[in-house]
């Protein structure tokens, strides 16, 4: 026998807001539940850093090393930075592995972390970032390159003036500004008078007046805490 529904039509559309609502309930409990994990995270690998610098070897920097493999781009983003702070040859090893990383914001945050190493391996691998498919990428990277803040980095930076963009190319006329060696200034002068872009030309212009004193920003900063 066939049972009639006497459920009030104002409940059931009631029940079925309710019903609605529920998933965007689940979405914040996960959005707050992923924050305290990423927070989680922050603490962990400044436990690990702290016990890896120094030694620059053993479990702590392989567990940052497998973190770059994580599911979680914000993860392997805390990798990166775990390993910027822990440098060395071999972090470096590890950071070029992140440069393949499908995310835009883990591939940044690598050439970042790689700025801040410094060494002549780092600038290797910078410029190996140079030829990375994002426009974003390849402008964070000639700023790393100023971060090294030596004379090693000006040659690699010269490449960056074939960038097709012009926002690249006019970083990098400013890195070397900011480095201020004299070695800078044949690669200004090349810019100034060959570059296809106005911008980039009066760009060069202005700084080659200005070499021959390096930029205080120049150089290996403290790493910042992104949160």
């Amino acid at each position: 026998m066939n049972t009639i529904d006497t459920t009030d039509p104002a409940d059931k559309d009631e029940q079925g807001a309710t019903k609605r609502r529920e998933p965007r309930h689940h979405q914040r409990i996960r959005l707050i539940v992923r924050k305290v994990m990423i927070r989680s995270l922050s603490l962990i690998l400044l436990l690990l850093t702290v016990q890896i610098v120094g030694a620059q070897s053993g479990p702590g920097i392989l567990a940052l090393r497998n973190m770059l493999d994580d599911k979680n781009a914000e993860i392997r983003i805390k990798a990166a930075e775990g390993l910027a702070r822990v440098g060395g040859r071999q972090a470096v090893v590890m950071l070029r592995h992140g440069l393949s990383d499908k995310d835009l914001d883990v591939r940044i945050a690598v050439v970042k972390a790689l700025g801040f190493v410094g060494g002549k391996v780092a600038l290797t691998v910078l410029s190996e970032a140079l030829k990375d498919k994002a426009p974003e990428v390849r402008l964070r990277t000639v700023d790393a390159l100023k971060d090294a803040g030596t004379v090693n980095s000006i040659p690699i930076i010269q490449k960056a003036f074939e960038d097709k963009e012009q926002a690249v190319r006019m970083e990098a006329a400013l890195a070397l500004r900011k480095i201020g060696h004299r070695n800078g200034v044949p690669v200004l002068t090349n810019a100034a008078l060959n570059d296809n872009s106005p911008q980039v030309r009066a760009a060069a212009a202005r700084h080659l007046g200005k070499l021959g004193v390096k930029d205080p920003r120049a150089g290996r900063r403290p790493f910042p805490n992104s949160g």
